[in-house]
C-alpha cells in the first residue's frame, strides 16, 4: 500500500471523532518495544507485561499534538520523496534527517519525528485523526524498527507449535486468507502486516505485533463473521479491522522463525502438482511446496521488506550511525542464510484452505528453542 493512496483517502474523508489524549500515561508491548503514551489508541494493543527473558524492553514514548502547519526543523535534509503523489501533486511520503531525529512527512496529514526512544506526531487536521494509528502502526513503526537495527518485512506471521512462520506474497496471493485460516484452525497470530525480525547467531526471532488483522467483507463472510460488525481500518479501503480473538488467539510471545513461505495462488482448477494417473484421481489438489535457493530467498526478502523502495534510496544513516541501506541488506542476507524459504503454490477456493494449512504445517522445519539463540550484536543495533 503506498503512502499517496493512504493520504489521498485521508484528505477525502473526515471519519472518526477526535480522541487526542487521555488522563493517564499507559504502556503497551508491540514489536518488542514498550510504547508509552497518554494517547487513547483504538487499535487493540497488549498492555505491558512482566519480562520473562531477562532483557529490558526498549521504551518508546509517543506524543501527539495538533498543529495546522507543522514546520520542518532548521537544517533538515531531505533523504527521500516518494514518486507516488497525493491529490495535491505532492510526494505522498517525504523523509528528512534533522538534528532532532528523522522526520516522516505525510503532506497535509501529519508529521512524525522519530528519535531513539521517542516518536512525536503533529497532526494537521483534527478531522484526520484516524490516520494517526493507520500511519503509526504501519509506515512509522516499520521505519523506527529499521532505524533501530531490525528488519520490518511485509508479511503475516503465525505461531505454529511455538515456531514462527512467515507468509509473504504479492497482492492477491492470499496472505490474509491463509493467515485467517491458520488462526481459525488453532495457530496464534504474531503479526498481520509487519513481521519484525531480529537476527541471532543461530537463527531469527519474530517479535509479536498487535492482536488485529485486516480482512475484506468476502473473507469475513467465508470465516463466518459479519463485516458490518467491524470498522474499516481506513475510509478509502474495504478491509475491516478485526481483533484476533474473533478468529482465534494472539501469540503474545516472540518465537524463533522456522520458515518463510512465498504464496502463489493459482486459478481455480489449475493443479500445483504433477498430473496423476486417471485411475487415481484426487478430489482436492495437494498444494505444491518447494524450497527456494538462498540467493532467490534474499531477493524475495528484499522485495517484500516493508518500505523497500523508500529504504533502498535512503540517504541517511540509522540511529546507530551506520549506512541504513548497507545495514539493511546485511540483515536480510543473514535472515536468508538462517531461515529456509519455500514457495507454496495452491489452488483458489475457501474449501481448499484446510489442505493448504495442513500441508504448510507438515513442512515446517524444527528449530532450536528460543532460549538457545544468542543475539547478534553486529546485526541488531
Amino acid at each position: 500500500m503506498n503512502a499517496a493512496k493512504l493520504t489521498n483517502g485521508a484528505a477525502a474523508s473526515a471519519a472518526g471523532a477526535s480522541q487526542s489524549t487521555g488522563s493517564s500515561r499507559r504502556g503497551f508491548d508491540v514489536f518488542g518495544l514498550r510504547l508509552v503514551s497518554e494517547y487513547r489508541f483504538r487499535t487493540p494493543l497488549v498492555s505491558c507485561g512482566a519480562q520473562t527473558d531477562g532483557r529490558t524492553t526498549p521504551v518508546v514514548r509517543f506524543s501527539f499534538e495538533q498543529r495546522a502547519t507543522p514546520e520542518l526543523p532548521t537544517g533538515a535534509v531531505p533523504v527521500y520523496a516518494s514518486p507516488d503523489r497525493n491529490s495535491f501533486g505532492e510526494s505522498g511520503l517525504q523523509l528528512y534527517a534533522g538534528s532532532a531525529g528523522r522526520i516522516m512527512r505525510f503532506p497535509r496529514v501529519a508529521d512524525f519525528v522519530l528519535a531513539p526512544g521517542s516518536i512525536e506526531c503533529a497532526l494537521c487536521d483534527s478531522r484526520l485523526e484516524y490516520m494517526v494509528e493507520v500511519l503509526l502502526f504501519g509506515h512509522v513503526l516499520a521505519y523506527y524498527l529499521e532505524l533501530s537495527g531490525l528488519s520490518a518485512v511485509h508479511a503475516g506471521a503465525v505461531a505454529v507449535d511455538e515456531r514462527a512462520v512467515l507468509l509473504l506474497g504479492d497482492r492477491g496471493a492470499g496472505k490474509s486468507t491463509v493467515l485467517a485460516s491458520l488462526l481459525q484452525s488453532g495457530d496464534g497470530l504474531l503479526a498481520d502486516d509487519i513481521a519484525a525480525l531480529e537476527v541471532h547467531r543461530d537463527g531469527v526471532i519474530c517479535r509479536w505485533g498487535f492482536p488485529q488483522l485486516r480482512l475484506l467483507p468476502e473473507q469475513l463472510s467465508a470465516f463466518g463473521a459479519e463485516s458490518r460488525s467491524f470498522n474499516r481500518f481506513h475510509p478509502g479501503f474495504e478491509k475491516r479491522s478485526v481483533p484476533a480473538e474473533h478468529l482465534g488467539a494472539f501469540a503474545s510471545q516472540a518465537g524463533p522463525v522456522a520458515a518463510a513461505y512465498v504464496l502463489e495462488r493459482l486459478p481455480a482448477g489449475e493443479r500445483s502438482e504433477a498430473p496423476r494417473e486417471p485411475r487415481t484421481p484426487r478430489k482436492h489438489p495437494v498444494p505444491g511446496i518447494e524450497t527456494i535457493a538462498p540467493s532467490e530467498a534474499l531477493l524475495q526478502l528484499v522485495r517484500h521488506s516493508f518500505l523497500s523502495s523508500e529504504l533502498e534510496k535512503h540517504g541517511a544513516p540509522g540511529f546507530d550511525g551506520l549506512d541504513l541501506r548497507i545495514a539493511r541488506f546485511r540483515r536480510l542476507s543473514a535472515i536468508a542464510e538462517r531461515v529456509p524459504v519455500f514457495r507454496l503454490r495452491y489452488e483458489t477456493g475457501y474449501s481448499l484452505l484446510p489442505s493448504v494449512c495442513s500441508a504448510l504445517r507438515a513442512s515446517v522445519p524444527q528449530v532450536p528453542a528460543q532460549r538457545s539463540l544468542r543475539p547478534d550484536a553486529g546485526l541488531n543495533g
